[in-house]
């Protein structure tokens, strides 16, 4: 009973000392590449969490483990596919609001709304002051 209590101390003051950390607002909106890139890094993530899922199964299902530790085996492995499905859905939502920012962009004068291919154009700085 004694070791539970600590337990429980221990665990109140890490979550007391987490919360009572700054959030850091962002300064500047996300762009659409910000976006690509945190689909693409939820993406890697969830093919990390897919392998470690299908690892764990295969050495699950080996039949060399004790029979205490198969449930323990399986729900990690459980756990780690529920996490890689989130993460995938995640990144899909991602880069629908990149794609999104992509498409209301303003396209210069003369080129159509959704213009699918590259425009060659040229760029001219005037240097105003120093």
């Amino acid at each position: 009973m004694k070791t539970l209590f600590n337990l429980f101390i221990v665990l109140l003051m890490i979550t007391v000392s987490a919360r009572g950390q700054e959030l850091k607002t962002p300064d500047a909106p996300l762009t659409s590449e910000d976006y690509l890139n945190k689909s693409k890094d939820q993406k890697l993530a969830g093919f990390v969490c897919l392998g470690a899922s299908a690892v764990t199964l295969v050495v699950g299902s080996t039949g060399n483990l004790n029979l205490d530790a198969l449930p323990i085996i399986g729900s990690a492995a459980l756990a780690a596919a529920v996490g890689s499905i989130t993460l995938f859905i995640a990144a899909g939502r991602n880069k629908r609001k990149a794609q999104m920012m992509m498409s209301s962009q303003k396209t210069a004068m003369g080129l159509p709304y959704r213009n699918i291919r590259a425009v060659t154009g040229i760029t001219m700085a005037i240097p105003l002051g120093k």
